[in-house]
This record gives C-alpha cells, sequence and structure tokens, in this order.
C-alpha cells in the first residue's frame, strides 16, 4: 500500500476502490447531469435524471468520505497549481452535493423548483468538473509512466462510467 507523504498508509491513491467508486459516479453525474440540462425531453433524458438522482443520493456519504479521507492522505503537499484545482473541486463538489439535496427535495415533495437551486446545482456542477478533470488528468500526464496504476484507475473509472451511460440510455428500449 502507497503511503503519503506524512508516511501513513494511502486510502484514495490511484488504486484504491473509494478513488474508483468516487471517479466513476463524478463521471456519471456530470454527463447525465449535462443530458438533462442540455437534452431534449425524450425517455432515455427521464431514465437519466431518474439514475442521476438515484445515484447521486446514494453517493453523498462515500463522496464526503472520500474528499475526507483524500484531503487527509495529501494535505501535507505543497499549495501547487494541481492542489489548489483539488481545493477548488472540493468546494465546488460541496455546493453540488447541497444543492443537488435541495433540488431532489423539490422535485420530490414541492410543487415547484426554484430556479435559484437549479442554477447553483448547474453552476457548481461545471466548476466541479472544470476543476477536477484537470486536476486529474495533470496527475495522470506526470505519474503514467511511473504508476500504472493511474492509468488503470483511468480506464477503469472512465468504462465504469461509460457503461452505466450506454446502460442509461439504452433503458427506454427494455
Amino acid at each position: 500500500m502507497p503511503t503519503t507523504p506524512a508516511g501513513r498508509r494511502c486510502r484514495t491513491g490511484w488504486a484504491a476502490g473509494l478513488s474508483t467508486v468516487a471517479g466513476t459516479a463524478l463521471l456519471f453525474l456530470t454527463v447525465t447531469g449535462l443530458a438533462i440540462t442540455v437534452g431534449p425531453f425524450h425517455a432515455s433524458v427521464e431514465w437519466g435524471l431518474l439514475l442521476h438522482t438515484a445515484i447521486g443520493a446514494a453517493c453523498v456519504v462515500p463522496l464526503i468520505w472520500y474528499c475526507l479521507a483524500h484531503w487527509l492522505d495529501y494535505r501535507r503537499y505543497q499549495l501547487s497549481s494541481v492542489v489548489l484545482l483539488g481545493y477548488v473541486a472540493v468546494a465546488g463538489l460541496l455546493v453540488c452535493l447541497v444543492s443537488g439535496a435541495a433540488v431532489t427535495w423539490q422535485g420530490v415533495f414541492g410543487l415547484r423548483m426554484s430556479p435559484v437551486w437549479r442554477q447553483t446545482h448547474l453552476v457548481s456542477t461545471i466548476v466541479t468538473a472544470g476543476a477536477g478533470l484537470p486536476h486529474v488528468a495533470i496527475l495522470l500526464l506526470r505519474l503514467a509512466r511511473v504508476m500504472p496504476a493511474a492509468i488503470r484507475y483511468a480506464v477503469r473509472s472512465t468504462a465504469l462510467a461509460v457503461t452505466a451511460v450506454a446502460v442509461t440510455a439504452l433503458l427506454p428500449l427494455a
């Protein structure tokens, strides 16, 4: 098991299952969320909304757990552009989780949905993806040659997310 600069066991490295769950969930939620926002009213988008909501609700605790564990693993790293991108992504994700809970609550129990919460959820998604994807991509480019686990993480997370999106798109045919 890899260690952090502090000599602790790293729980959120490339090979960690929690990292794969977080990466897969974030990719799936981003793609389905953007499809819901810009896609036409269609059965695939409706299924996407249902699965986006269900997976988003199921992943709130694992995502918070991952972010906290990741911060504990790497908090002693010197501030750099990659570290700063990570902090911006986590801030965006926390706003996204709160606004997602509010939008879900309004969708289930409300008569109408607040445009402010919907817009907050959309903007925080863009902030999270806009900072999180470069955070991971820069590290992948730097470490791909020396850490094969980084490439396996990227392939595994992307393949799982693409599979989940494809299944979502095909659900109306079932």
